[in-house]
């Protein structure tokens, strides 16, 4: 029985890691997977408009960064597992801490975290 790794176009197969794996692995977000995506097949596939697209998402991810704001690298979700392994907090603490810095910068911003 084939899994669905051992579908899909040839310029995913041929590599050691399928780009999904890796992404899921090192637990990316949306832009981070583009990024791996198309680093991985412009060369077999879309050529210079996938380095455009992936110019695009380092970019998208370069103003959330340097802004500081919703849905940048260090998201909520991203933060929450973060501080669970290296901080003593009280779990069900922690989270409500995180909900509240979510619900503020949705008031700030206007944008959905």
């Amino acid at each position: 029985m084939m899994s669905a790794l051992d579908e899909g176009p040839d310029y995913y197969r041929k590599t050691s890691i399928q780009p999904i794996e890796y992404i899921l692995d090192h637990d990316l977000g949306f832009a981070e997977g583009c990024i791996v995506k198309y680093i991985s097949r412009w060369k077999d596939k879309g050529g210079v408009e996938d380095l455009r697209k992936i110019k695009h998402y380092c970019d998208f991810l370069i103003e959330r960064e340097v802004n500081d704001l919703p849905g940048a690298y260090t998201g909520i979700k991203r933060a929450a597992r973060v501080e669970m392994s290296r901080a003593s907090l009280d779990h069900q603490e922690l989270i409500h801490d995180l909900e509240q810095q979510a619900a503020e910068s949705q008031e700030v911003f206007g944008v959905p975290v």
